[in-house]
């Protein structure tokens, strides 16, 4: 742990070192895990030390890892989550940091979710849905749909231009982002964007987590009209309905017949039908805008890894030079007796 801790120590030796006393246990590696995590180490060292903890175990580290959350990295997320979840007491002091918005629901990983999604301790998986969300299984045809178009957004460069307008056009009718938008959907700014396979997962399957209170929901009246969109009030007096577009509605409660939750996502299936350098566009304007600074080939190959692995994967080849291997009506959303064509962005 002395060479662990000292940064005179070359990156890979120290690394080593962690791993040897990662087997040996000890007083003495839970000290000196408190010191990486609470310490601006290199990233690659952190992981380890994030990872070994789970092992190692310790009264202090859950705190210490959900306060290293706020500035950690898509990847360092991955393994806090992953970690917390190692142990039923420390599962709940994640959700317990969800519920206090000092974790943003939308950075939870989908692996995380899954996980909730199969413990057979019913009290933590329901508040983890209550929390975080449904979790569903991908079925076979979205999965290969969400592998194609990972493969389309890593070939060619995208036009962060085109990817602009795209987005004004169709996310922007429902979610916030930079100063325009809607607040149908959650505001995407600093959540819910943090790499490009859990993007692809948002925008491809959006019925696979489904946040608690983004339901789309169909109010009939008893004069036989539906209202459909997301419930932001529902009162004795009235039930008020936000559509996509951002439109209000309010039903008076003497007039509404049934109330009925779809179970499915205000965001429509559909976006997997775009071309592919239409779609391409798209997503690397949701994941890095020119707002946020310009899109190097670094930022490229971080936003592409895949985090939902337990362990950091290599860049993908196509970023890498190793070997690579007509727009669609989005949606219908019905109000009424009419039927309104239109689009909405990540859930």
């Amino acid at each position: 742990m002395t060479l662990v801790l000292n940064d005179k120590t070359p990156l890979q030796q120290r690394i080593d070192a962690l791993q040897v006393a990662r087997k040996a246990g000890g007083v003495a590696i839970l000290d000196g895990l408190q010191s990486l995590v609470k310490s601006d180490v290199p990233e690659p060292l952190l992981l380890e030390a994030v990872r070994t903890t789970a092992e190692a175990g310790g009264e202090a580290m859950p705190a210490l890892l959900l306060q290293r959350w706020a500035k950690g990295s898509p990847a360092v997320r991955t393994a806090i989550s992953q970690t917390l979840t190692s142990r039923p007491q420390w599962a709940a002091l994640l959700l317990d940091a969800v519920k206090d918005h000092r974790v943003a629901r939308a950075d939870v990983p989908v692996i995380v979710s899954r996980f909730f999604a199969t413990q057979k301790d019913a009290a933590l998986k329901r508040r983890a849905e209550e929390l975080l969300g449904v979790w569903r299984e991908s079925n076979a045809d979205v999965k290969a749909l969400i592998a194609a178009k990972r493969k389309a957004s890593l070939e060619g460069e995208p036009d962060l231009a085109a990817g602009k307008l795209m987005f004004q056009a169709t996310c922007a009718t429902c979610h916030e982002f930079f100063g325009g938008g809607q607040k149908v959907g959650p505001e995407l700014i600093g959540s819910g964007r943090s790499n490009l396979d859990a993007l692809l997962s948002n925008v491809i399957d959006p019925n696979q987590i489904i946040g608690n209170g983004y339901e789309a929901v169909n109010v009939t009246t008893k004069d036989n009209r539906t209202v459909s969109g997301r419930v932001v009030e529902d009162t004795p007096s009235h039930v008020k309905v936000l559509a996509i577009g951002g439109a209000e509605q309010i039903v008076p409660r003497d007039q509404v017949a049934k109330v009925e939750n779809t179970h499915q996502s205000l965001m429509p299936m559909g976006f997997g039908a775009l071309p592919d350098d239409a779609f391409r566009n798209l997503i690397w304007y949701i994941l890095a805008p020119p707002e946020e600074g310009p899109l190097t080939r670094e930022k490229k190959i971080a936003l592409s890894t895949n985090m939902d692995a337990p362990v950091a994967k290599k860049p993908p080849a196509e970023l890498t030079g190793g070997p690579s291997t007509g727009r669609a009506c989005l949606c219908g959303i019905r109000i009424g007796r009419s039927r309104h064509r239109t689009s909405s962005g990540p859930r």
